[in-house]
């Protein structure tokens, strides 16, 4: 799940913040329903000359940490994506230089089409052959 965020992060800041809020709130989650499975009573054993008493131990706080930090940042970065949404990429140094917004993308890819219709050439793959066999398998 880690490799997974940090790679969502980066490739795609605004879904790397949610895959990150959502890790901090499975994290959260096993803290709260181990918390809830606990006996009421503590469990003592008792030995000859002592007793061992069972505590929360680092690992409980390790992950409750851990989750806290990730939903904290998660939505930190979730935020900032969504109030500036074109500069956040280049924080990461995501696509330097190069539009990786859809509508950006869209954009671009309607003026090529337009300037490659004016160009009168061989058939490309976008446009099947006027008449052929293969017309209705293409459309």
């Amino acid at each position: 799940m880690w490799l997974l965020m940090n790679l969502m992060l980066v490739v795609v800041p605004r879904y790397g913040a949610y895959s990150m809020m959502v890790t901090g709130v499975l994290l959260v989650s096993t803290d709260l329903v181990y918390y809830s499975l606990l006996p009421l009573n503590p469990l003592l054993v008792r030995f000859e000359g002592s007793t061992l008493t069972f505590s929360l131990g680092w690992c409980f706080w390790l992950v409750l940490t851990a989750g806290v930090l990730c939903l904290t940042a998660g939505f930190v970065i979730a935020v900032v994506d969504l109030v500036y949404p074109h500069r956040f990429s280049t924080i990461l140094e995501v696509d330097y230089d190069t539009p990786y917004d859809r509508h950006i993308i869209i954009e671009e890819s309607h003026d090529t089409r337009r300037n490659n219709k004016k160009n009168t050439g061989a058939n490309r793959l976008e446009e099947p052959p006027a008449a052929g066999i293969g017309t209705k398998i293409l459309r």
